[in-house]
């Protein structure tokens, strides 16, 4: 059963070429979801795969990005997205 991990995130992480870093590294890795900037400066990302790719995942994006507060929820599903966008 794979798992989701949905994201809210604060600190410099617009402007900054996140959303499309985190896009080649769900590719990379066979992560799907999605991501998207908030007016109120955040961005949320939801990403669905394998639990210790998603560890992984949030490892990485920790080590690379300012990130100031993280708001986390995570669920297991029973089927994913087909690939991960970018939302606008």
């Amino acid at each position: 059963m794979a798992s989701k991990l949905w994201l809210k995130i604060w600190g410099q992480v617009q402007g900054v070429g996140l959303r499309m870093s985190v896009k080649e590294y769900a590719g990379w890795h066979d992560l799907r979801g999605w991501a998207q900037n908030l007016d109120d400066g955040s961005v949320i990302i939801e990403i669905y795969g394998d639990k210790v790719k998603l560890d992984s995942f949030l490892q990485w994006l920790t080590s690379n990005f300012r990130i100031t507060r993280i708001e986390s929820k995570w669920e297991k599903v029973n089927s994913l997205p087909d690939d991960f966008n970018i939302r606008h």
